[in-house]
Parts: C-alpha cells; sequence; structure tokens
C-alpha cells in the first residue's frame, strides 16, 4: 500500500513515521515552503522567532516517551515548569519549535511547496491534483490540514461517511490568533522563564522572549492575540499590529525596534471531535486526522497522528 498524507504538521509527521515504520509507502505534501506547520519559526536578520506554537507538553504515556527519545537525540528540551492541574514541563524544540520538525521529517519522503486543489477517487486509490499539474497516486490518502480545508478537498467526493459524522465535522471550529514578532535594542525585562501573560489584557494572551528560551541569540518577542481580538482584527491586521504594539509596550523595559505581523486563521480548535481520527471514504480510505481529534495542543495532535496510523496499517 502506498499513502499520500496531505499536511506535513505534528500530525503528518507521526503518521508518516509509524507508516513508513511499517513498511508502507509514505508521500507527504504540504503546501509551505517549511515542514512543521504552526510549529514555526521566523529569522529577521539576527532576531530568531517561535512565531507559532510556543512549547509542548506530555500527559500520556505513549508522548512521554516519545518526548524522552526527542531529548535523548537533542530535539527537545525542558523549557520552564507550570503547576496548572499538576506539575506539567513546558518543552522547547532545540533550537527551535521548527527544528523538532525539521527532525521528525528526517528520513520521509516530503514534497514543500505543493499544493493540493483536488481529490478524485477511481476504483482502487486516490488521484491526488496539485497545482501544477501533475496528478498523484494513493492507495489511501491521510488529510491532516484544519478541518475546512480538508473537506474543501473532498466537497466533491461521493463519499460514504455517515451524514452525522460529516455534520459534526462541519461544526468543528477554529480560533485565530494574531502573532507580532519584535526586535527589541535590549533585554525585555520579562520573567526568568522568558513568558508573560497580561492579566485582564483584552488583545495580548501571551509574551514570549525568543532570547530567554534559547531561540534566538539577540533580544526579541513574540505576542500572540487572544482569539477574540483576532476574530475581530483578522482582516485589519495593521490595525491590530499598531495595538498590540502599543499595548505590549507597557510590559517590558526595552524598545521595540522593528515589528511585523502574522495571521494565523486557525491556531487551534476551539471545539473537539470525540474521536481520534474520522473516515471520510473506507474504500479506498480517505482518512482526516490533527488537533481537531486529538485536542489543541501538539500531543493531541501526534496522538490523532498515531490513531490514524495505527487504522491504516492495518487496512
Amino acid at each position: 500500500m502506498n499513502v499520500i498524507i496531505i499536511g506535513a504538521g505534528m500530525s503528518g509527521l507521526i503518521a508518516g513515521h509509524i507508516l513508513q515504520e511499517r513498511g508502507i509507502n509514505v508521500m507527504l505534501l504540504d503546501k509551505g515552503r517549511g515542514v512543521g506547520g504552526r510549529m514555526a519559526t521566523r529569522r529577521m536578520e539576527d532576531a530568531v522567532f517561535d512565531h507559532g506554537a510556543q512549547f509542548l507538553t506530555a500527559r500520556s504515556d505513549w508522548f512521554i516517551n516519545v518526548v524522552d527519545t526527542w531529548i535523548s537525540q537533542g530535539a527537545v528540551a525542558p523549557w520552564f515548569a507550570t503547576h496548572d492541574g499538576g506539575p506539567h514541563i513546558r518543552y522547547r524544540g532545540v533550537p527551535s519549535m521548527n527544528a523538532l520538525a525539521k527532525h521528525l521529517a528526517r528520513g520521509l519522503d516530503v514534497r514543500l511547496s505543493t499544493t493540493v486543489v483536488s481529490i478524485g477517487c477511481f476504483d482502487s486509490g486516490w488521484n491526488i491534483s496539485i497545482e501544477d499539474g501533475t496528478v498523484l497516486t494513493a492507495d489511501a490518502c491521510l488529510i491532516t490540514a484544519p478541518i475546512p480545508q480538508a473537506l474543501a478537498l473532498a466537497k466533491n467526493l461521493d463519499l460514504d461517511v455517515h451524514p452525522d459524522e460529516l455534520e459534526s465535522l462541519q461544526r468543528l471550529e477554529y480560533d485565530p490568533c494574531m502573532a507580532v514578532m519584535c526586535t527589541l535594542a535590549s533585554a525585555s525585562g520579562l520573567p526568568p522563564d522568558g513568558t508573560f501573560r497580561p492579566a485582564g489584557s483584552s488583545c495580548i494572551a501571551l509574551v514570549a522572549d525568543n532570547a530567554a528560551k534559547g531561540v534566538s541569540p539577540v533580544p526579541c518577542l513574540t505576542i500572540h492575540s487572544t482569539p477574540d481580538f483576532a476574530r475581530m482584527h483578522i482582516e485589519e491586521p495593521e490595525e491590530a499590529h499598531r495595538i498590540m504594539v502599543d499595548e505590549a509596550a507597557r510590559y517590558i523595559k526595552s524598545e521595540i525596534v522593528h515589528s511585523v505581523i502574522h495571521r494565523w486563521r486557525f491556531a487551534q480548535p476551539s471545539t473537539q471531535h470525540p474521536a481520534p481520527f474520522s473516515t471520510l471514504h473506507s474504500r479506498p480510505p480517505l482518512v482526516l486526522a490533527g488537533d481537531a481529534f486529538g485536542g489543541a495542543r501538539i500531543e493531541g495532535a501526534a496522538l490523532s497522528g498515531l490513531a490514524a496510523a495505527d487504522h491504516l496499517s492495518t487496512l
């Protein structure tokens, strides 16, 4: 069997490794210029920013073992601990979150800057049509993109999914997020762990110091908005940028030298599907996975990728 995975974020990378280890031919397609999805890192001159997911946690036995392996491989390191409902270590990628994604992509056939425009079914498999006119074929297809994007690819297919399941998928929603990246003239003055959550702020959810985190050699910040603020300003990035920079300046002890903004339209699911994956079509298999199934954390995306790979490898 050969499987095409659409999306090279955590779910896709985990599923790809598991399927390949079980002797299944795997190809991953991603429209981005790099792997990792929201495990994203950007460089501006000497400054380096984790501007998507800031950390990962491990709570299930399986993922704890996975993270321990990554630590032994030098791909992950503890960042700081919190005690929200119990002691939880926040882990960071080494040297960045995207570096962890690149680590996971090693040994996999990953095609980047590859936009899938449509999926077609034939008797024994799937035709995957690419923006450049290329058509790829696979015995099975796993889509790990955000659910609205996944369903858009499947909208013209004659699916055998139960109507109730399709309706539950269509109801899944995501929170957007605005991420402002700021270079600083000097150290930020944030707490030692490099994070700050302004109490009562209507626009800023988190300020993260990339230098304190060990990502950047020079002082710089990532500022994440609240979901409501992002929802209100998602089509007004310049206005959101101004408001967030003005407010962030109140919390730090340095001049902001330069800043840019990035919009995450599907930052994290605000609702969750009860199952770890969903099958849109059984024969040939068309499966959905991602953090909307496993939970709105990197671990959730990994668990969903694991479950989808387990399912596909038994067919």
